[in-house]
């Protein structure tokens, strides 16, 4: 399919980018009326979904009072952490892999649609799978305590949540905090079995908010 020269609103195609998006479909590059020179997937110029540079985002946002909206906030933050190496806290994200999708990238009012119908004030943003990105079916909206429950662990002696290496033996204990109580699961010859133990009082107290270590 060749775009050149189509108008997608603001945007007109100028040549086909050798590069695809983090989905596999072609992008294209486009000129924005304001003069922004943009790489932009083929889906969100076909679908609608992008229709600017970023520039008609901002318009929205300030003509609908959007910039100061909570939802904003939130999304300017994941968008920092993903992207940006100097922000606080883009080694724990961006730094190991965790990406947001080009959809949401491109366009903050594809964020806003997505998440609004279940969006609550007193809420946080939370991935369902720790180790993947922002996505609409990754993402859901969660409390303080249950956001705390589906957090790695970013520090200590053991790849896995919740495990750590006896400092006087090689084995490894398994623990788990909640609620101010700490739960001593036992200690294990193998870190793996540490983390399974781990996994079963995770599910066990906090159900489809726990975090869960992936076994490798």
């Amino acid at each position: 399919m060749d775009l050149v020269g189509v108008v997608f609103e603001r945007l007109t195609v100028l040549e086909k980018d050798p590069l695809r998006d983090s989905n596999g479909s072609s992008k294209w590059i486009c000129k924005c009326t304001c003069g922004t020179i943009k790489s932009i997937s083929q889906r969100s110029l076909r679908s609608g979904a992008t229709r600017s540079c970023g520039c008609l985002n901002k318009e929205i946002c300030t003509t609908h009072g959007l910039s100061k909206h909570r939802l904003y906030v939130i999304y300017k933050n994941v968008v920092e952490r993903c992207i940006n190496p100097r922000a606080s806290g883009y080694k724990y994200y961006g730094g190991r892999g965790i990406t947001i999708c080009d959809y949401w990238l491109e366009d903050f009012i594809n964020f806003y649609n997505d998440m609004l119908p279940i969006y609550k004030e007193d809420l946080e943003l939370d991935r369902i799978d720790n180790e993947k990105g922002y996505y609409k079916d990754n993402c859901r909206w969660v409390t303080r305590q249950q956001n705390l429950h589906n957090t790695r662990s970013r520090m200590g002696s053991s790849v896995y949540k919740g495990v750590s290496k006896n400092k006087k033996s090689i084995k490894y204990k398994a623990i788990i905090h909640k609620d101010g109580e700490i739960y001593k699961l036992g200690t294990f010859d193998c870190e793996k079995e540490a983390a399974l133990a781990y996994n079963k009082k995770a599910y066990e107290l906090n159900g489809e908010y726990a975090y869960l270590n992936k076994i490798i």
